[in-house]
């Protein structure tokens, strides 16, 4: 059985599509080890600035949630993520066509993990919040 405590962990699988098999895993999250288990959601506005990296040192996952308003005709915000002892990632853009456009991204960066948003534009940061 799968309860609160466990995740299931995909151990192999063989063959693709409607034909493939595999075989499941099960394994205990120790207490606190999963993301939303005893985080609160966190206004971080005043203390985070586009293109700037900021690393999840929590010793669990979190959840960013950011907003960003006049971004500009054309101009984009981009999620930037590097893991632990790995390189950088692009991610995402979110685009717009109006000069008083806004956007808004939501991510999760495991632990030990940099993260940094990137505005082409004039943008504005409104919102932002980390479940930590």
């Amino acid at each position: 059985n799968v309860t609160a405590d466990k995740f299931i962990k995909v151990k192999s699988i063989t063959g693709s599509g409607a034909t493939a098999t595999g075989q499941l895993e099960f394994a205990t999250v120790t207490s606190g080890g999963f993301l939303g288990d005893g985080q609160t959601w966190q206004n971080v506005t005043s203390s985070r600035s586009a293109g700037t990296y900021y690393t999840n040192s929590t010793g669990k996952p979190i959840q960013i949630f950011v907003v960003f308003g006049n971004v500009g005709t054309g101009a984009e915000i981009r999620f930037y993520y590097t893991p632990s002892g790995g390189s950088e990632i692009q991610g995402s853009g979110l685009y717009t066509n109006s000069s008083s456009g806004r956007q808004s991204m939501t991510f999760t960066i495991p632990d030990g993990d940099q993260y940094k948003i990137y505005g082409s534009g004039s943008e504005t940061k409104q919102q932002w919040w980390e479940l930590r």
